[in-house]
């Protein structure tokens, strides 16, 4: 990963999958002394997923990629009370979500990146394992995207004067 020494720090763990998740970036020097090398939380350059049952540690991409992480997504359990899907980060991206039926947990994993030399975003669907991820999308920071829990869709909402456009991709 380029001319700096590098941490792992784990992240996530998902028990459904029995997976854990560790943040791979750029090491920065800390402590009184500087001796000391600890991960730059706002600089993830790379995912390792490590799949505890057997024993085997995948990296989401090639080694030398140098691409923000931004988001990691998954579905983390089904909320009977409000009968919705939790997942592994909230926020306005999540769309649809309500008056859901039970059911279990997807097995997609979604990656929404930032190349180090871009202005654009990328979003990455693959199963948990990291196995195969696909861009699904690149897309403009400032674009309106949202992850439809009920359709499961991802949508793109491009807007240009008074045209809008809408972009879907089943998952």
């Amino acid at each position: 990963m380029g001319k700096h020494p590098e941490a792992i720090e784990p992240t996530a763990y998902d028990r459904t999958f029995n997976l854990l998740y560790l943040k791979i970036g750029p090491a920065a020097k800390t402590g009184i002394l500087g001796t000391k090398y600890e991960a730059d939380p706002r600089l993830v350059y790379n995912l390792g997923i490590y799949d505890i049952a057997a024993d085997e540690l995948r990296y989401f991409f090639a080694p030398g990629t140098e691409r923000c992480i931004l988001h990691l997504i998954y579905e983390t359990e089904y909320n009977d009370k409000l009968r919705r899907m939790e997942f592994s980060e909230s926020g306005t991206f999540l769309f649809n979500n309500y008056d859901l039926d039970p059911r279990e947990q997807s097995d997609r994993l979604f990656v929404v990146t930032q190349p180090t030399k871009a202005d654009a975003g990328e979003l990455w669907v693959s199963n948990r394992r990291g196995e195969a991820p696909k861009l699904v999308r690149t897309f403009d920071l400032k674009m309106d995207w949202r992850i439809d829990v009920y359709n499961q869709k991802l949508l793109f909402v491009e807007v240009q004067g008074a045209v809008a456009q809408v972009h879907a991709y089943d998952w």
